[in-house]
């Protein structure tokens, strides 16, 4: 982490602007992995109504939470 942070220090970002983006990544993770444990959690009925079923909602449990939208990442 220390040699990230002279590496990116010496290509102009700065070691406070390092750290804000590194605990931005950090936070949108936990938000992402809280989320699809939620989706997980929700009974069949609840699923249906916003039109996924039990097996699509395990599998958006279980993916990593680096895996997200391009857009999410803004």
């Amino acid at each position: 982490l220390l040699i990230l942070a002279v590496k990116l220090s010496l290509t102009g970002v700065g070691v406070a602007r390092w750290a804000k983006q590194l605990f931005r990544l950090f936070r949108n993770a936990l938000a992402v992995r809280r989320q699809r444990l939620a989706l997980e959690k929700l009974d069949d009925w609840l699923l249906k109504d916003v039109g996924i079923d039990r097996a699509r909602a395990e599998a958006e449990a279980h993916r990593p939470v680096w895996d997200v939208p391009s857009s999410w990442l803004r």
